[in-house]
């Protein structure tokens, strides 16, 4: 549930808008899209002419300080006001809504039973948390070992 109280409103003819500020009791930090579709059903304008300046609340109070421009049109929005990237990106949510996107349920696959073999490490025939260049080192210190073993083999034969 939101009410909205105006403080104060001033019409700046200079700049083509009227300058509205207000407090704004919720439950939760209003965004954007909802202070600016609340202006919009209470002065009956576009959103495209509509800029929230700032949305300030205190810790521990539901009531938050609002400040709006409303524009006389589009253009002289454009014109006046400064859009960072973030003011953009805000305007395109409050704009064009998002979607509720409809998710699929997920079917669990069936787990492998077994070892699972992580990249770089042998499965057959292999010693488990052994990679493969440390089966190759003792593979060729075995090859050596054999080779030792058969050089003094034949020569304790002669």
């Amino acid at each position: 549930m939101t009410e909205f109280k105006i403080i104060n409103e001033r019409d700046n003819p200079l700049f083509n808008r009227k300058e509205i500020e207000g407090i704004m009791k919720a439950d939760k930090t209003p965004s954007y899209s909802d202070v600016m579709n609340l202006i919009a059903d209470k002065y009956s304008v576009k959103l495209e002419t509509i800029k929230v300046k700032e949305i300030k609340g205190k810790f521990g109070i539901r009531e938050f300080n609002v400040k709006v421009n409303i524009y006389d049109s589009e253009e002289d929005k454009k014109k006046i006001e400064f859009f960072s990237k973030k003011d953009k990106l805000r305007e395109d949510v409050a704009l064009n809504p998002p979607k509720p996107e409809v998710t699929e349920e997920k079917k669990e696959e069936p787990k492998a039973e077994g070892n699972k073999v992580e990249e770089g490490f042998e499965d057959e025939g292999g010693d488990k948390g052994e990679n493969k260049e440390e089966s190759k080192e003792k593979t060729k210190a075995e090859e050596v070992k054999k080779e030792i073993k058969e050089d003094s083999g034949e020569e304790k034969k002669e």
